[in-house]
């Protein structure tokens, strides 16, 4: 009986799966502009080859310009012989099963246990729920053939790989992910404040070989005149910046700040234009928005990192990692909404403490329901595809994040008050996780509530 619901359980995911392969390739192959944003990276992966500048030349007429480092580009030059439409299923079942190993792997990461030593109710719940919580955003990813999913697996093998004694290969694996997109930039900031600079080098070195490594393909010159451009002309332009992401698909914090404190349009609705102006503030103050965002983001995980330090690593590990992935999408200037689906791994870590630690505070449970009220019940399923555009005008996923993250933070403050409470050296083991599969990455530090 027990093995049959298993496979029939497999089963399900396997049929959901397909229907959402399928549902997503359908949405981009129907499309009659550009077929997903893969369509847009073979765009550059053939201009690519064909030595002509990667930047310049929209995919078929327009408006989708590609406008990140090189290698993406270069990466997808074996797929440019293939029909469009194989691509983009290909490219989507491709994600399925990464995101499987992702949440496998952050679950390792985040609590030190092995996610097969989980009982099988445990199982399930932390492999839906965090899913659950951060379905709109990888649905997003999904359907618009996105590449995050890739991004956020290639992050959580390098802190994987780190967490157990391979630093330097785990800091290529982050480093790489940089070179695709720079969006992970915040756990550089976490391993500059924990020190762990074997960490450090293995990022630059495989953000710099991620850099470099079109030149096989294209010489260095050349390669060198695409990053020159890439800097110059649409990270340091804030004109360009505007022209590929503008207010209307910008859901990061500075965006917020911009439709709250400038006379902008924030969203439309019935065809009539709408804007959210409170008070109109000098154009200066939102120039330097950006800076102060990553600055204080900069400094709420410095501070959790020194705060928590000795808490043991399910709170001063596992707890600023899941910090650093809520952070995210705030730490940007421009953050489009499958830029979310990076919370997947805090995601993990607050199901965790309510499941498997028991984790009863009230606050905390309210902070995360009330994250997933904003961030998943605003999706256009529940309400809409014009109220869908209101909310997040609105600012529902900025202040859904934010609320994340202050869910963590009361969390290390509760399990730590409660060790100290009770003065133990190693806390209660977890409820849900078997005796012989805790990977205890303590170091002899106090243990608060660790697994």
């Amino acid at each position: 009986m027990i093995k049959g619901r298993i496979k029939l359980g497999h089963i399900l995911i396997c049929l959901g799966s397909a229907l959402v392969i399928f549902w997503a390739g359908e949405k981009q192959t129907k499309s009659s502009f550009s077929k997903g944003d893969i369509d847009t990276y073979l765009n550059a992966s053939r201009l690519l080859l064909a030595g002509d500048n990667i930047y310049a030349v929209p995919n078929r007429g327009g408006p989708d310009y590609y406008v990140y480092p090189p290698l993406l580009a270069a990466l997808l030059i074996p797929l440019t012989p293939f029909p469009i439409q194989f691509v983009i299923y290909f490219w989507c079942a491709l994600k399925i099963p990464l995101l499987v190993l992702t949440v496998r792997a952050s679950y390792q990461v985040l609590t030190g246990n092995s996610f097969s030593g989980l009982p099988r109710g445990a199982k399930w719940t932390i492999g839906f729920f965090p899913v659950l919580m951060t379905a709109r955003f990888i649905l997003h990813d999904l359907s618009y053939g996105q590449v995050h999913v890739f991004l956020l697996g290639l992050t959580v093998l390098g802190l994987w790989l780190a967490s157990i004694s391979v630093p330097i290969g785990g800091g290529i694996s982050i480093g790489s992910s940089f070179a695709l997109k720079v969006v992970s930039i915040p756990l550089g900031i976490w391993f500059l404040v924990k020190s762990d600079f074997k960490v450090l080098i293995g990022t630059l070195t495989g953000a710099l070989a991620g850099l470099l490594a079109p030149a096989v393909i294209v010489g260095f010159g050349k390669n060198l005149s695409y990053l020159n451009y890439w800097l110059q002309n649409i990270i340091l332009d804030e004109s360009a910046r505007s022209k590929h992401w503008s207010l209307r698909i910008n859901y990061s914090l500075h965006a917020q700040l911009t439709r709250f404190f400038s006379d902008t349009v924030a969203f439309d609705y019935a065809g009539q234009s709408y804007k959210l102006t409170m008070i109109v503030l000098p154009p200066a103050y939102l120039r330097i928005a950006p800076f102060a965002i990553m600055i204080l983001v900069a400094a709420s995980i410095a501070f959790y990192a020194f705060k928590y330090k000795n808490c043991g690593s399910l709170v001063g590990t596992g707890g600023g990692i899941a910090l650093v992935f809520s952070l995210i999408p705030i730490f940007a200037p421009v953050t489009l909404e499958h830029h979310y689906l990076m919370l997947l791994p805090a995601h993990i870590y607050v199901v965790y403490l309510w499941q498997c630690m028991r984790l009863k505070d009230k606050l905390f449970r309210g902070l995360v329901i009330a994250s997933f009220m904003l961030n998943t019940l605003t999706a256009e399923l529940f309400v809409g595809n014009h109220f869908r555009d209101i909310f997040l005008a609105i600012g529902c996923t900025v202040w859904g994040t934010l609320l994340l993250s202050v869910s963590i933070f009361r969390a290390a403050s509760c399990l730590a008050t409660e060790a100290d409470a009770q003065g133990v050296i190693e806390a209660p083991r977890a409820r849900c996780v078997a005796p012989n599969k805790s990977l205890d990455r303590s170091h002899g530090k106090r243990v608060s509530h660790q697994a």
